[in-house]
């Protein structure tokens, strides 16, 4: 009949427009398990061509592996037909493309039924996931780099009280040790490394609160001076 026909055909442009339309991968294939059709988005992340995967099987087309164990992974859409129910994703599961390359994703299949219930294909829908898993461990590593950066303030805050009393008696002392003692020479290196401890705690401060760090110029020639000139005081 041809307006049955018409319709029939009219429907399946619908069918495959739509699906070649979405942003997922998608794959359907027969009873057999063999390909019957990949959308672009398929096309890309498996890197068959459609008219090269077509009528193959799907386990050649979908090779899948367990991202932890490295073994492979049961075909969704083999599943899909012999137990006839939906197959959702594993966790770490990953696809690896006809050319080699490994792409994390998450995966759902279904059976495809006639109106009798009879089973006649099966469809997968299967997305990359990887930018995704990405922007994950960026947030992970930013709230590790947090609770470090509040562990160090806590630190800091407590090592810079501790320092305050140091240099304060150093400096105390230093006002009752005339020049010419040689105990002089051992109290101003106390209130030095005072003062470097210091500059180490104002940088964990800094640290701790996201600052970022401002580089300056540094004379070696007049640091080495400095310190040459404080050993023999």
């Amino acid at each position: 009949i041809p307006w049955v026909t018409s319709a029939w055909r009219h429907s399946r442009r619908l069918w495959l427009a739509t699906l070649s339309s979405i942003g997922d991968a998608v794959v359907a294939a027969d009873r057999e398990g063999r390909i019957t059709f990949l959308n672009p988005v398929a096309e890309t992340l498996t890197g068959w061509p459609r008219s090269d995967a077509k009528g193959k099987p799907a386990a050649e087309v979908l090779r899948l592996i367990d991202e932890k164990t490295r073994e492979a992974v049961e075909n969704p859409l083999s599943k899909a037909l012999r137990d006839h129910v939906t197959v959702a994703m594993q966790d770490r599961t990953a696809l690896i493309s006809h050319s080699g390359a490994e792409v994390p994703i998450e995966h759902s299949a279904a059976p495809v039924r006639e109106e009798s219930g009879e089973v006649y294909g099966a469809i997968l829908v299967f997305r990359d996931i990887s930018k995704r898993r990405q922007l994950e461990e960026q947030a992970t590593h930013a709230q590790k780099m947090e609770a470090v950066g509040r562990l160090a303030g806590g630190v800091a805050g407590d090592f810079n009280n501790v320092l305050t009393v140091i240099t304060g008696y150093a400096e105390l002392l230093r006002a009752e040790v005339p020049p010419p003692s040689p105990i002089r020479r051992f109290v101003d290196e106390i209130i030095y490394a005072g003062e470097r401890a210091a500059a180490l705690t104002r940088h964990l401060l800094a640290f701790s609160r996201g600052s970022t760090a401002q580089p300056q110029v540094l004379d070696l020639n007049a640091l080495v001076a400095n310190k040459i000139g404080r050993a023999h005081v």
